[in-house]
């Protein structure tokens, strides 16, 4: 398992600890799952998709950063 935090300019949106998080990325998307490769990559419009165990979790974001080092996951919104 993984732990992930989105913030925004107003604070922090929300921490928890998802099975996988889907990305819209400038490369297309991306999906982390735990012991994932580190990366940083800018998002581009579309929706951030957290899945847990017996739900999902949507998230829509214009622009932004994601930073994946170490099953530990930081989303910057602008």
């Amino acid at each position: 398992m993984f732990e992930i935090e989105i913030l925004s300019p107003h604070g922090s949106i929300i921490k928890c600890n998802p099975l996988s998080v889907s990305f819209p990325t400038v490369f297309g998307v991306v999906v982390v799952l735990p012991n994932h490769v580190n990366f940083v990559t800018k998002l581009k419009i579309g929706k951030i998709i957290m899945n847990f165990l017996n739900n999902k979790t949507e998230i829509a974001v214009t622009d932004g950063f994601v930073e994946v080092i170490n099953n530990y996951i930081n989303v910057i919104l602008r």
